[in-house]
């Protein structure tokens, strides 16, 4: 990871915003330390401090890592990202490289830290994680799950949950997972089997030949988490909330629940299942779970004028039919022609999927010309005089964010200003609009996959100084 000096991109007016748009695949290397800075140690004694510079989306918010009294050749290697955020809480993976500075204990190690939100004081705690997750670090296979006072939880708790295929199959069954689940309350892990019912017994399912979690999302409630496998594992549904933490008992076989999602679209099948994450996302908003595909449309252009076209000839020789440029393969262009978006909505106990929008990039209306004048490589005129999305870039990333109205976030890598940048578009689905767009120069994604997550950790921070917000920098 490279240091940041200051996160930047276009910014609005300073907002009270309730969710912000967090990069999650890597952390600023800077120290901008603000209301929302919390410090911590690992457990070799290494001093880390984190700190939030948020903006009103879709510009994107920022993570902050430092290192009080190291200098920056010391930790410009260090990984450091959020792995997942629920209300108040989210849990960082940070990776110590092996570098002066660093404490010997924490070189080449995968730290965990919980950052806890607070208006007054907010907290950065180290999480003990036992090896069978280690290898999880980076991924999104970790599910948060605060816990609130009416389920008996402590105020601010919360459960950290995994689930993974064991690596012993001796006495495990084809539909049996280990659960692996963290308690605030006690803080320690422990394991307890979950099993998915085949098919054929009540409730039960085809079982997935294998389960990826790309996401890891609140269902029932806040009683239940939800691990998605974005192409063919659907998503797996485990009640977190009924584990005991003081049960001396042998712990329970969790039942699994398991909800398939829409299939690709026709275009998408032919994509390797590993970039599911760049045309897929799921979450769950008041109960309903959300689901959203978009595909990109390809054509073929000559790239130069042909030459191997002798159609025009009067006359046609034997050996220009047996020369090598009548049998020469055209050189062509793969190029975007546009894209589909298709949502899709569900509840947990339904046992159908119900379509709620396609929106086709000519349905798309842009009324603000101003989104021109900031980012003219995006747009094209139609014949008609109208402005509209341009075709020949192409769309990933779907994802939704947490508010009504169908908004989903898309995204997209330019040349500008002799930077690479991430574009992210917020399209309203239902009205068919472009609501807003915004592009960061610094902070991007170097491949397809989503390079930032809506959380709602900025409704619990301390945001009384201006010097919270990222246009502030």
């Amino acid at each position: 990871m490279e240091a940041c000096a200051v996160p930047c991109h276009v910014a609005s007016q300073q907002p009270r915003v309730d969710w912000i748009l967090l990069d999650k695949s890597a952390a600023c290397i800077a120290h901008r330390p603000n209301g929302t800075t919390a410090r911590g140690l690992t457990l070799a004694g290494q001093a880390i401090q984190v700190t939030f510079w948020v903006a009103n989306p879709p510009s994107p918010s920022h993570l902050l890592v430092h290192f009080p009294g190291l200098n920056k050749a010391d930790f410009t290697m260090v990984d450091a990202a959020i792995i997942c955020s629920e209300k108040d809480a989210a849990i960082l993976r940070i990776r110590f490289p092996s570098c002066p500075g660093i404490n010997p204990a924490d070189e080449g190690q995968i730290r965990y830290f919980v950052y806890t939100a607070d208006h007054d004081r907010p907290l950065l705690r180290l999480i003990p994680v036992p090896h069978p997750l280690c290898y999880y670090g980076g991924n999104d296979d970790f599910g948060l799950l605060p816990c609130s006072a009416d389920d008996g939880g402590e105020a601010g708790g919360f459960r950290i949950a995994a689930l993974d295929r064991p690596t012993r199959r001796d006495q495990m069954g084809p539909g049996d997972y280990h659960l692996h689940v963290f308690s605030s309350r006690t803080w320690t892990w422990s394991t307890r089997l979950a099993r998915l019912a085949p098919r054929g017994a009540e409730g039960g399912a085809a079982l997935p030949l294998r389960h990826k979690a790309h996401r890891v999302i609140v269902l029932d409630g806040g009683t239940t988490l939800g691990f998605v496998d974005l192409w063919d594992g659907g998503i797996l549904c485990c009640r977190v909330d009924v584990i005991d933490d003081d049960s001396e008992s042998p712990p329970p076989v969790l039942p699994l629940r398991h909800i398939r999602l829409p299939p690709p679209m026709h275009i998408n099948r032919s994509m390797p299942e590993h970039h599911a994450p760049s045309i897929r996302d799921v979450v769950c908003v008041d109960g309903v779970i959300k689901f959203v595909e978009i595909a990109n449309r390809r054509k073929l252009l000559l790239s130069e004028p042909s030459i191997n076209d002798l159609s025009h000839k009067s006359v046609l020789y034997d050996w220009e039919l047996d020369s090598k440029v009548a049998n020469t393969t055209d050189p062509y262009m793969n190029l975007s022609d546009g894209w589909t978006t298709v949502t899709w909505n569900r509840q947990t106990n339904w046992d159908y999927w119900l379509r709620d929008c396609q929106v086709d990039i000519d349905d798309v209306t842009v009324s603000n010309p101003g989104h021109f004048d900031l980012l003219p490589q995006i747009f094209s005129y139609h014949s008609s005089g109208k402005l509209v999305l341009s075709k020949n870039i192409g769309m990933s990333a779907p994802t939704f964010v947490p508010q009504d109205g169908g908004v989903v976030y898309l995204m997209c890598h330019l040349e500008i200003m002799d930077k690479t940048a991430c574009v992210l578009l917020a399209i309203n689905t239902r009205e068919k609009t472009l609501e807003d767009l915004s592009f960061s120069t610094q902070r991007y994604s170097y491949n397809l996959y989503p390079a930032y997550r809506p959380y709602a950790l900025s409704k619990h921070m301390s945001m009384a100084s201006s010097m919270c917000y990222a246009n502030a920098l």
